[in-house]
């Protein structure tokens, strides 16, 4: 239902929001502070021991370097290096285009280009840069995509690189790494309006949309 109507702000979990707007961003925020603060069950691995708050990083992140965006971001080799990062769940969609190869993986330790990033990429640079936090794992660009033996390796230890990160971001919803996770403008269609009665004197409208 749309943000401000009587009827959300009685049911507020239930608005639709714009996904990347500043007001989602803050929203995000207040919920990782909780977390910190108050959810000391939230840092516990699946074989309940304690996860540090800086952990070790997998052997490859993006770092971000600015989080004003006035500088690109390149790829890490973190050699051991401890820090919160956020990681990605994302669908690669029906055409795959390897990223970080045996060819580029040096250029992109010097500068990736966001502009040439696939939309989901740029979104969690952009998440990343607004939450203040300087790393990022996404296995398409932190993998060497035609080296065996690195697949290989990284593959083993993927679980626990979502179970140490800060935060996990999943773009269940995106149809592909081209379509991104962000609705900055999204066009939201609503398909059948239903009169809502709240416990004040106010009349509502709920709006029922597909996904």
């Amino acid at each position: 239902m749309p943000e401000g109507t009587v009827a959300a702000k009685e049911l507020p979990r239930r608005t639709i929001g714009l996904s990347g707007s500043e007001k989602s961003i803050a929203c995000i925020q207040r919920w990782l502070h909780e977390c910190d603060s108050n959810h000391p069950t939230c840092r516990l691995g699946l074989v309940g021991d304690l996860i540090e708050a800086e952990p070790q990083m997998p052997t490859r992140v993006i770092d971000v370097v600015s989080f004003d965006g006035k500088k690109s971001p390149r790829l890490l080799e973190t050699n051991g290096l401890r820090a919160r990062y956020i990681a990605v769940s994302h669908s690669w969609g029906t055409v795959v285009k390897p990223y970080t190869t045996m060819k580029n993986i040096e250029s992109l330790k010097e500068r990736i280009d966001l502009e040439n990033l696939p939309k989901t990429f740029y979104d969690s640079i952009y998440i990343a840069r607004k939450l203040e936090v300087q790393y990022v794992w996404i296995d398409s660009i932190c993998i060497i995509q035609d080296n065996h033996e690195d697949w290989e390796r990284e593959a083993k230890i993927m679980g626990l690189v979502y179970e140490k990160a800060y935060l996990a971001i999943s773009a269940s919803e995106s149809s592909g790494d081209h379509a991104g996770f962000l609705t900055p403008n999204p066009d939201v269609q609503m398909e059948v309006k239903l009169p809502y009665q709240s416990r004040s004197p106010a009349f509502d409208y709920l709006y029922l949309r597909n996904r």
